[in-house]
This record gives C-alpha cells, structure tokens and sequence, in this order.
C-alpha cells in the first residue's frame, strides 16, 4: 500500500489543479487546452546481479554487472494547459504550463539477458510511466496572447516533473516515484489552429527497479539488482485544438 501513496498524492494535484484552471475566465481556460503525442528516449544504470544464459538458452549462473541501459522503442501522450501569470509585453507572458503524461518505455537487452538469443525480441523489460511536468515558462507569440495575428510563437521554461513507474525488468517487477528537474523548449506556429513542437529534458533519479520498491515479498523470487534512471528526452507534437476560437485583432492592438 505504500508504493500507492506517491500516486495518489500526484493525481490529488492533478484534480485540485485542473478545478482551479476550471474557475478561469471563460474560454480562456479552455482554449489553452493542449494535446501531445511523445517520442521519448531514456537511460538508466542497472548495477547488481545478471543472470547469465549459453548460446542455447540455458541458465549458467550470476554475475556482478554494471551497465547503462537504453529504452530501444519508447511512446507517450500528454495533455495539460498553462496559466498566465503576468503580460511580459506586447507579445510576451510569463505562464505556469502543466501536464499530464503517459508513458510506454521498452528497455533494450541487458547483455546476455533472459531475451538475448532472440534478435526481434531485443528488451529486457517494460516501464509504464505516469508523469506532472510543472514548468515555469516564458511565452512569445501567438500562444502568448491568445490571439491570432501572431503567426509564430516560442517558449522557453523550467521546473519540476514528479513521475510514478511500474517497471517489470528481466525477472522483477517494482514501482518508483521520484521528482526531477526539467527544462523545456518549444515552437510553433498558428494555421487555423496553434500547433508545436517540444522538447523536454529531465534528470532522472527514480528507481524503476530497487528491492525495496519490488512486489515479490520473497527476496528469493527476483534477481538482486538495481535499475534507476538517468536521464529523459521527449520529443512532441503539441495540438491546441480549441485555439481556432481565440480571437483575432488588429495590428494596432499588438504592434
């Protein structure tokens, strides 16, 4: 029960989050609504024991291993929106951005791994990852103003991302939460609908695999083995969909 307790904790911020934006300013809260789809790459260190397997498969005992793993196919979604917090200038805000993200992570094989003879099945495991990137981000442009005269906009930002994981690697299976700096760069344009593109960086120190976050109560069931986080590059394609109702004014307004 107490793996459950850093989940519950991040989805309570999430509803008491979104029940503040909902009290926003009609539809301003709504039109800043976003939609992602991720390509993400991450690295961990696995660091213990590593059960070893021949050419034909069969078990031929432990070994200390020490090495950093790569995801080897790896996918998310995101949704989320920001809050303006002040009008910088003419085109420019400073905003908390907040998302909410889901991700499938496929970890490539661990030397001569359980799934190491068998070339198109080249992973050692599999983490499903739930995570609240808060960003405080300085906005130019379009998303900026929530207007439509600005053809272009770009931001930069930084902050905090909490994530939760369940991971099953080679023959464990445990849960990790942990909090990570992030920094974040995106750019975009609007045509017809504000669309971007983003990339996030985050340092990772959460433990996907640690005896003490393992769902065997046996230590006897599971290799003894450490696998934590170093570090995650997320690659988006953001989609504003209900931006095409932000308003559009003269250049006298914004210029």
């Amino acid at each position: 029960m107490k793996s459950i307790y850093p989940l519950h904790q991040l989805l309570t911020f999430v509803f008491v989050f979104f029940s503040f934006q909902s009290q926003a300013k009609f539809p301003g809260a709504l039109t800043r609504f976003q939609l992602g789809y991720s390509f993400v790459k991450s690295t961990a260190d696995y660091d213990g024991k590593l059960k070893m397997y021949n050419s034909d498969g069969d078990f031929t005992g432990d070994t200390q291993w020490h090495e950093t793993v790569h995801t080897t196919a790896a996918y998310g979604i995101s949704i989320g929106t920001y809050l303006p917090i002040t009008r910088l200038g003419r085109v420019s805000t400073l905003a908390t951005n907040i998302d909410f993200t889901y991700d499938f992570k496929f970890w490539k094989n661990v030397a001569n791994g359980l799934y190491s003879q068998v070339p198109e099945f080249d992973i050692s495991g599999l983490t499903l990852e739930v995570g609240l990137p808060i960003t405080l981000d300085f906005k130019f442009g379009c998303d900026a103003t929530s207007t439509k005269n600005q053809h272009f906009c770009t931001s930069i930002g930084a902050g905090i991302y909490p994530s939760y994981a369940l991971t099953s690697f080679e023959d464990n299976t445990a849960t990790g939460f942990s909090v990570a700096p992030v920094v974040k760069y995106e750019v975009g344009f609007f045509k017809g609908i504000c669309m971007k593109f983003r990339l996030l960086y985050s340092l990772d120190n959460i433990k996907y695999i640690s005896k003490d976050g393992s769902v065997f109560k046996q230590d006897d069931l599971a290799s003894d083995f450490t696998l934590k986080g170093k570090s995650t590059f997320t690659i988006s394609a953001i989609f504003m969909p209900m931006s095409f109702l932000w308003k559009k004014k003269g250049w006298w307004d914004s210029y």
